[in-house]
């Protein structure tokens, strides 16, 4: 009885699975972005499958890993040689995927599926997370005013050193005849 009792408690403690809600990032355009994952179990994740898709126009590939190879192929074109996974950060139990150079069209539902140590014995993953967020980028205010054809309006930049005052800066930019 004793001997079910440790082994149900074993299978069940040693699992670990996660799934968050969903995390909202706020960016502007040519921003890089971090989307970070700690495992509570300091374990290395450097032989683990990971699959990030994107959900807004179809499904895209945002970054694929199985069993600790990358596979830059199976990445969709939008997001080609601007992801990039913190492998060190793997070795000590954590994901870090970077994103560069973000782009309006990046704005979406994302969602990264993390699997790790297959128990072939029990047939399960000792690991097993999901994580999701939501980007909305949006455009910075410079390229709102380069590409708006009439414009007018005002921005604090800069605080001037050693001084209260504010420098302001005002634009009114017209419409092409």
């Amino acid at each position: 009885m004793i001997r079910v009792l440790l082994l149900v408690l074993t299978s069940v403690c040693g699992r670990f699975a996660m799934e968050t809600a969903p995390v909202f990032y706020q960016m502007e355009e040519n921003d890089h972005i971090t989307v970070s994952w700690d495992s509570h179990t300091n374990t290395d994740l450097s032989l683990t499958s990971l699959i990030c898709l994107s959900r807004l126009d179809g499904i895209k590939v945002l970054y694929q890993m199985v069993r600790g190879l990358e596979d830059p192929k199976s990445v969709h074109k939008q997001f080609s040689r601007r992801v990039l996974l913190d492998r060190n950060a793997l070795k000590e139990g954590r994901l870090r995927l970077h994103l560069f150079l973000l782009t309006a069209e990046d704005s979406g539902d994302y969602w990264c599926d993390l699997i790790a140590h297959y128990n072939r014995k029990t047939r399960k993953w000792g690991i097993q997370a999901t994580v999701h967020f939501i980007l909305n980028v949006t455009q910075n205010i410079c390229e709102k005013i380069k590409s708006s054809e009439a414009v007018t309006g005002a921005v604090v930049l800069r605080r001037q050193r050693g001084s209260r005052r504010e420098v302001l800066y005002k634009w009114r930019r017209e419409a092409p005849v």
